[in-house]
């Protein structure tokens, strides 16, 4: 079967079939660009739907950039290079907090370091059992934590983890305002619309 692969018009990333918004930038799908053919099954279409059930941090750096991390037996956050994942902030310790799964779940400690921790905007005293939704903060930093298949708060539409905006709706996913939305809330430390 051919396949018309779309990139999006303004970051010209490639559009999942049937999207009808760009999931990383919000720009509507309808001003996509045609790209190259291919018999091959696509990316998107290749990945199992629903198969895995395990555990993704989002990271959003101050700049606004995301990354995502699966969430293993041991995840390390800090400054230092030997951590799983790096933050380069002066105001993160050189090893600053720890995931560990145990019998109970995800356990996130701080690691005694010299700025602390929040999560869902509280001061982390204690090693915690972390939720879907949690928002983390470690300097300037937030990292949420997320099933690794999600859904939009809007149209529950399934979306993927490294989508910032919904490809079937164009709502926001993580507190980032769609380019030309004007007014409304910014999104709350705590609170994600993807559940």
């Amino acid at each position: 079967m051919t396949t018309t692969i779309l990139h999006c018009a303004e970051c010209g990333k490639r559009l999942p079939e049937a999207a009808r918004f760009c999931p990383f930038c919000g720009r509507p799908a309808a001003d996509a660009e045609p790209g190259r053919f291919t018999d091959q099954p696509t990316e998107q279409s290749a990945q199992p739907r629903g198969a895995d059930t395990k555990w993704q941090l989002m990271l959003v750096r101050p700049d606004g950039e995301q990354m995502v991390s699966e969430i293993t037996d041991r995840l390390t956050i800090g400054r230092s290079p030997q951590n799983d994942i790096r933050l380069e902030d002066q105001m993160v310790s050189r090893f600053h907090a720890r995931i560990d799964r145990n019998d109970r779940g995800y356990e996130f400690s701080d690691l005694e370091s010299m700025n602390g921790t929040t999560i869902n905007r509280k001061k982390l005293n204690k090693p915690v059992l972390l939720k879907i939704g949690d928002a983390i903060t470690i300097g300037e930093h937030r990292l949420l934590v997320q099933h690794k298949t999600s859904r939009c708060g809007n149209c529950r539409r399934e979306v993927s983890a490294d989508h910032l905006f919904c490809r079937n709706c164009g709502e926001a996913l993580t507190g980032v305002r769609r380019p030309g939305n004007v007014g409304g809330d910014e999104g709350e430390e705590g609170t994600q619309p993807v559940r």
